[in-house]
């Protein structure tokens, strides 16, 4: 990352009225949090690691940080540090990144599943980077990312008896009907419920 060149045209996005998103390689600049807010960028795309003085930069910072795990897995990166993010008051959300050459995966069920097992998401937290935050990394969350009065109906429903089974399972398609703009644009193959979680007995 050029960090001149990059200030020089975060002015030229914004006097164009146009929001700035960042994008790191596998391993971030040291310069990424400070430039980050300096610009200030709408989010920041993380595909490998981010040193602890970014991580403390960017998690009380306004931009986003999106994940993008199926990048790290595809290039057989380091993971971007998700929980260390979170941990330190940051909103992250979750992308797939896809591309030929990098990430062949369009399912962000999956990108789920890689942030609960390889950046130590929570269910909760990896439901969340999909949806509201997301929403946010687009500068759209007054209008999409939740369900609330005076949003978008945008749902996704999935065939499970309990949410943390979305990022559990992996390598098939849990959705059972897609909603945009509150009409069905898609319904799923009629599967059997994804079995319930249960505690493991000491």
């Amino acid at each position: 990352m050029r960090v001149e060149e990059t200030k020089r045209l975060a002015r030229e996005a914004r006097s164009a009225g146009l929001r700035v998103k960042l994008l790191t390689g596998r391993a971030a600049p040291r310069s990424l949090g400070a430039l980050a807010n300096e610009v200030a960028a709408l989010s920041v795309d993380i595909a490998g690691s981010v040193d602890p003085q970014n991580v403390a930069i960017l998690g009380p910072s306004e931009p986003i940080a999106t994940l993008l795990p199926g990048l790290s897995y595809g290039l057989r990166a380091g993971y971007p540090p998700g929980r260390e993010l979170i941990d330190h008051d940051g909103a992250v959300s979750l992308a797939t990144a896809f591309g030929p050459d990098s990430c062949s995966s369009l399912s962000l069920p999956m990108m789920m599943t890689l942030a609960c097992r390889k950046m130590a998401l929570t269910a909760e937290e990896a439901i969340a980077a999909c949806t509201l935050n997301a929403a946010a990394a687009m500068g759209r969350q007054e209008t999409i990312g939740s369900i609330e009065p005076g949003k978008r109906a945008d749902l996704a429903v999935f065939s499970v008896s309990d949410y943390r089974l979305i990022p559990y399972y992996f390598g098939f398609n849990l959705c059972a009907m897609t909603i945009r703009r509150g009409k069905i644009i898609y319904r799923g193959a009629t599967a059997p419920r994804a079995a319930p979680i249960r505690s493991r007995q000491a």
